[in-house]
């Protein structure tokens, strides 16, 4: 039974480095070079069904809204609708 040596005991010895031999060193950073080289940056449109929907709906700063939007910031609307639920149980 043969057990390779622990990746501590090759650490940066024998004109490695790391734990890799210049040649494994390089032929790693040839493969991440042409790894990098291929990638895409450029935006593609998978379903054409869902960018037509998308781009009929309302938008405010890039988000969709619902139709009937205000300009109002929901948490004040939350707090008036509380307000106005609490003078009706009040008034009753």
């Amino acid at each position: 039974i043969c057990t390779p040596p622990h990746p501590t005991q090759v650490y940066n010895k024998n004109g490695r480095i790391g734990i890799y031999t210049p040649a494994e060193r390089a032929a790693i950073i040839a493969r991440f070079q042409s790894k990098r080289s291929r990638r895409v940056w450029k935006k593609k449109i998978r379903y054409n069904c869902r960018k037509s929907l998308a781009d009929r709906r309302i938008r405010v700063k890039g988000r969709f809204v619902k139709r009937d939007y205000s300009p109002t910031s929901s948490s004040s609307a939350a707090a008036a609708a509380t307000t106005a639920g609490a003078t009706t149980t009040a008034a009753a």
